[in-house]
């Protein structure tokens, strides 16, 4: 950062100017002319100053803005490194709980201890995974709305599989549509009031990030991805078959 630094003492005034070059030996002034000149160089310094600390302040600003969009990317990489972090210590934990597991089963084949069915470590750790980050919103959600919530997000009394197949919900419309059948007729969602939509739309926002967490840990995949894998294979196919069939027409 280069400031310019100035500073300088200069009348205020004519009558300043005028006692300074009063000769007090001989009681006389300095002609009107030559002291005006210097009462002039005075202001053009003065001019001067005022446009080196009008140019620092920009410099100053400047830089403050340039450390504020430098503190937005750190806070941005270190959430990225958080996230990061969270994703390895989860790969860890899971390598870990195979390595025991290899270890225990390890030492009753060598003692001769007929090997006995334990549980899946690799689900037993997306349990506790589980626990830890979404059982209490699981639970609140599921008894407030009509949704059967392990259709989209990871179960932890379902098959002892990881990841977990879950369906992608697009909108705050197709999870109004996935509701559990009621007793009670469900409107459109057209006809339904605004209120009733925004509440849907903030459920629906949330069941979206959480989703997105659950793929991140690697608890569940979404069946909209599967889906669109099977139909590019499909459309492949389809071409493959259509081109070999050309071929033998021309012939």
């Amino acid at each position: 950062m280069h400031i310019r630094m100035a500073q300088a003492q200069f009348p205020a005034d004519k009558l300043q100017i005028s006692q300074l070059f009063f000769d007090k030996d001989t009681g006389d002034e300095t002609t009107t002319k030559y002291w005006m000149e210097c009462y002039i160089k005075c202001e053009i310094q003065r001019a001067d100053l005022e446009e080196i600390n009008a140019m620092n302040i920009i410099e100053i600003n400047r830089l403050r803005e340039s450390n504020t969009h430098a503190n937005k990317a750190l806070r941005l990489e270190n959430s990225n490194l958080r996230d990061h972090v969270l994703q390895l210590t989860n790969d860890c934990q899971i390598f870990l709980n195979k390595c025991s597991n290899l270890e225990q089963e390890l030492a009753r084949v060598q003692q001769g201890v007929p090997v006995q069915e334990s549980p899946n470590p690799i689900f037993e750790n997306a349990l506790q995974i589980w626990q830890h980050n979404f059982e209490n919103f699981h639970r609140g959600v599921d008894y407030q709305w009509a949704l059967d919530l392990t259709e989209f997000l990871f179960d932890p009394n379902g098959k002892k599989v990881v990841p977990q197949i879950k369906m992608f919900v697009r909108n705050q419309s197709s999870l109004y549509g996935n509701q559990r059948s009621t007793k009670s007729y469900n409107l459109p969602w057209p006809k339904i009031r605004s209120e009733d939509k925004e509440d849907w739309a903030k459920v629906w926002r949330q069941l979206k990030d959480i989703q997105a967490h659950q793929v991140q840990l690697g608890l569940i995949v979404l069946e909209r991805k599967l889906k669109n894998n099977v139909r590019k294979r499909k459309n492949y196919k389809a071409r493959e078959q259509n081109g070999k069939k050309e071929k033998r027409d021309d012939k």
